[in-house]
């Protein structure tokens, strides 16, 4: 556990971990204040938040398909190409974050109709998605240069800008709500002005990093283009399936009633959090079996395999007990209410076993792409959404409520878990 490979998983990883938690943790804290405010107001940022994080979140290829590229670059000293890649991203950032932001603007309506919210969650689910949508450009950014910074080696600025998103955010949010008395918009906005000012620092971490670049390079004359694309399709297909998937659950845990859409949307966040934790690991393998292959390699037969299969599973198993037994507290702190608390307990089982299939799942994923399978990568979300989407309409006609919600989720993340096992030991 504790070999030198070990150690390399776990430096290239938590950086990346605090990276990634940034928007779960900024929308966790969202809720949070909002819990303070009463249910229908934590209902609001629950279904606007949906909103956004399907908007924003199937961009996540921006990320997933910039480091690989950068890493590999960096190793044959072609930073001319380096420097050509971070020009095509800020492009697609920049063109994203507009088409985000007039989407989410000009038809919030629509978008929250589609949720079926009571008119009064509808109303405050408008107040705090509207501030939110001007900070898509700079949340994107912050996605998009991270990712390089991390290729480049630089990961920990990762780290700090996340302390600065968090701390800026906390602050906003206390004082525009209980302050200024703005409410939900109030909120929306503290989040704005929190990934804005980690914009700004990492755009000047990174801006000396490009500065220091040597003149004396390498030039490939690759296709930019073509590359990023190659990898980000595959990224870009699966996240549209797995948003999609969740989507689907959030919007049939809307159409019953209030105190669903707050659990549930507390349940979700509590499970994307301690996702990051293990999706982290997935990030940093993508580099370190990229290694190992180009190296002449069998992944499957090498100490970095048994390694990343020992971290994930001791990271299961303590996720799976911390939510099997504190996870009615969790609610409860985090819905500001104990109305919550019988319907947690029927379910902390099936939200802590869905964590501990997701690990592998989670891992698979990173250990595909550092293999060159996206292919396969893709395959294995499509099935596992695909199945899991089929369940959630079966349980959500047979008014199975929340629980039959999971259970789908959990169904979905043992077919990806297996199929991954079976493909990366397959390659």
């Amino acid at each position: 556990m504790f070999t030198k490979t070990s150690r390399d998983i776990w430096v290239n990883s938590y950086p990346v971990f605090f990276a990634l938690v940034l928007e779960p943790a900024v929308a966790l804290v969202d809720s949070f204040v909002a819990s303070k405010l009463g249910l229908l107001y934590l209902s609001g940022v629950g279904v606007g938040e949906s909103i956004y994080g399907v908007l924003v979140w199937g961009f996540i290829f921006l990320a997933y398909g910039t480091t690989p590229l950068v890493s590999s670059l960096r190793s044959k000293g072609d930073f001319e190409n380096i420097i050509k890649l971070i020009s095509f991203g800020r492009k697609l950032v920049y063109f994203f974050g507009i088409l985000t932001f007039v989407v989410t603007y000009f038809y919030s309506e629509n978008l929250i109709s589609l949720f079926k919210p009571t008119p009064e969650v509808a109303e405050f689910a408008r107040s705090y998605i509207l501030p939110r949508t001007f900070g898509s450009i700079f949340y994107l950014y912050v996605l998009h240069t991270a990712a390089v910074l991390r290729g480049l080696r630089k990961a920990t600025a990762t780290l700090t800008s996340a302390v600065i998103a968090s701390s800026v955010n906390i602050i906003l949010d206390f004082l525009f709500v209980f302050s200024f008395g703005l409410g939900l918009f109030g909120i929306g906005l503290a989040s704005t002005l929190a990934f804005f000012s980690a914009s700004i620092y990492l755009h000047n971490v990174l801006k000396k990093e490009v500065s220091s670049f040597s003149p004396n390079t390498k030039f490939s004359n690759i296709d930019i283009r073509k590359n990023f694309f190659s990898i980000s399709s595959a990224i870009l297909l699966r996240s549209f399936f797995l948003v999609g998937m969740m989507t689907l659950m959030k919007n049939f845990a809307s159409r019953t009633s209030s105190e669903a859409i707050a659990l549930n949307h507390i349940l979700l966040y509590v499970w994307n959090i301690f996702t990051m934790l293990i999706d982290s690991v997935a990030v940093a393998s993508q580099t370190l079996v990229a290694e190992k292959i180009s190296q002449g390699l069998t992944y499957w037969k090498t100490e970095l395999s048994r390694s990343l299969l020992k971290i994930c599973f001791v990271l299961a198993v303590i996720v799976f007990l911390v939510l099997f037994i504190f996870l009615v507290d969790f609610v409860e702190v985090l819905s500001n209410t104990n109305l919550l608390n019988s319907a947690t307990e029927e379910l902390r089982f099936l939200v802590a076993a869905s964590l501990f299939v997701g690990f592998f799942a989670f891992l698979w994923d990173g250990v595909l792409l550092g293999l060159g399978s996206s292919n396969h990568f893709a395959i294995i979300t499509i099935v596992g959404s695909v199945v899991g989407g089929a369940l959630l309409f079966y349980t959500y006609i047979n008014n199975l409520g929340l629980y039959g919600l999971w259970f789908s989720l959990c169904v979905s993340l043992v077919i990806r878990s297996s199929m991954g096992f079976y493909f990366q030991k397959l390659k």
